[in-house]
């Protein structure tokens, strides 16, 4: 059986639930890269889809994963 991993995956990032400012949680999965650069926009920091570190999700976004625990603070 696997380990438990928490509420994300390590290899689809950002993928996580996050607490909102009004004391509720947002799950989200935005493992595709359009989806990813959609949220980004949603949430208001299109200058992540131009940064390397989240560039696509086959190495970059993978590497930076921690980055996005914190999200969207990144």
């Amino acid at each position: 059986m696997p380990a438990r991993i928490g509420n994300h995956l390590s290899v689809t990032p950002p993928r996580n639930v996050y607490d909102t400012s009004d004391g509720h949680y947002l799950a989200t999965s935005a493992s595709r890269q359009a989806r990813c650069e959609k949220l980004f926009m949603v949430i208001a920091r299109a200058d992540m889809i131009t940064d390397p570190r989240f560039a696509n999700n086959d190495n970059p976004r993978v590497k930076a994963r921690e980055v996005l625990v914190d999200f969207p603070d990144a």
